[in-house]
């Protein structure tokens, strides 16, 4: 199999030839045996590793479909995707059969390899993410509206908010989250947590650093959530080190961070 070969096949593969090459290209994988066999297996890798297999998401607007862009970029993934694109180029200097079904086998091998390592990345994040709702569901947010205060959008908003219209109720908040009169952290809180759950991670990230950089009372009690968006993010290095600085300091739930340090290791 020479370059030019080689190259036909990705143009094919990545549509790029014209309706004649094309037309071409399939009379050739019918009268090449060897041809067709290179193809196959090159068709093979390019489902299993191309990118553009991938397209069909941009389509979705679903909070998985970051998640498995993130998988696709994972280290491990890389690794692996290393491996085969090695073996494919050890491929190149061979033509016979046996050379063929060896490299067979190390890709059958690798992507094995590729299943078990995004089956077991998949279980990671489902476990990291059962994690922050559980500790999400046992934090009880302390109600906006105070006594003898009138029904107003904010009451509107947490009406929203427990009912689980989370979108609905963040217009309300970070609407309110902009009037400098009467800051209050709790509506910090609410924000934060409504971009939680609606996968708005890095907005909930900047919202309680807000909060944490605030000279507000309750201000220490970002960092316990901005830790728990950080876990939802996968980033569990920068969420321990919230949760030592918790401990340390003795602050807002320092001993369900305790709880939550051992739960991560």
């Amino acid at each position: 199999m020479n370059l030019e070969e080689d190259i036909l096949i990705q143009n094919y593969l990545t549509q790029s030839l014209s309706e004649k090459e094309k037309k071409d290209f399939v009379k050739r994988l019918n009268t090449d045996t060897s041809f067709k066999e290179k193809f196959t297996l090159e068709e093979e890798m390019f489902k299993s590793l191309n990118k553009e297999e991938w397209s069909f998401i941009e389509k979705k607007n679903h909070a998985e479909v970051k998640e498995y862009e993130t998988i696709f970029e994972n280290e491990e993934t890389k690794e692996i995707k290393k491996i085969l694109k090695k073996e494919n180029e050890k491929y190149q200097k061979k033509q016979n059969k046996k050379s063929t079904k060896k490299r067979s086998y190390y890709i059958a091998a690798a992507l094995v390899a590729l299943v078990f390592s995004l089956y077991n990345i998949i279980n990671t994040k489902e476990s990291t993410q059962n994690i922050v709702a559980s500790y999400l569901n046992e934090t009880e947010l302390p109600s906006i509206i105070e006594r003898g205060e009138k029904q107003n959008e904010l009451a509107k908003a947490q009406k929203l908010f427990e009912n689980k219209e989370y979108s609905k109720a963040l217009l309300i908040f970070e609407k309110e989250i902009q009037n400098p009169k009467n800051p209050k952290a709790v509506i910090y809180l609410y924000t934060g947590v409504s971009q939680m759950q609606i996968n708005k991670l890095e907005e909930a990230n900047k919202t309680f650093q807000k909060l944490i950089e605030s000279e507000l009372l309750d201000a220490p009690k970002g960092k316990w959530y901005k830790a728990l968006v950080y876990i939802k993010m996968n980033k569990i290095k920068e969420a321990k080190e919230i949760l030592n600085t918790i401990i340390k300091s003795k602050t807002y739930n320092f001993k369900k961070a305790k709880q939550l340090l051992k739960e991560l290791d």
